[in-house]
């Protein structure tokens, strides 16, 4: 069985959009077709469509959990959008 490429890595910071909400309300976003989940919002708040900067803290085999580090108050055109070239 051929294994799965794991698009990102510990530290990598993205620009992505917010797909949907998991079970538990937590944000879940795509990159190159593998979940990014975002956690440690506090009492900030997200909405679908809605693009975020973000950074990878943990990437397992099928998945990564992420943290907010900045939102924008628009909404993206395409959920799948996606820009690495973001500045540390």
């Amino acid at each position: 069985m051929k294994s799965k490429i794991i698009p990102v890595r510990e530290g990598e910071r993205l620009s992505l959009s917010i797909a949907r909400f998991g079970k538990n309300m937590d944000p879940i976003m795509f990159y190159k077709g593998f979940v990014i989940f975002l956690q440690s919002l506090g009492n900030k708040s997200v909405d679908i469509g809605q693009l975020i900067k973000i950074k990878i803290t943990k990437v397992q085999p099928k998945y990564a959990i992420a943290e907010l580090i900045s939102k924008n108050n628009d909404k993206a055109s395409n959920v799948h959008i996606a820009n690495k070239e973001l500045s540390k």
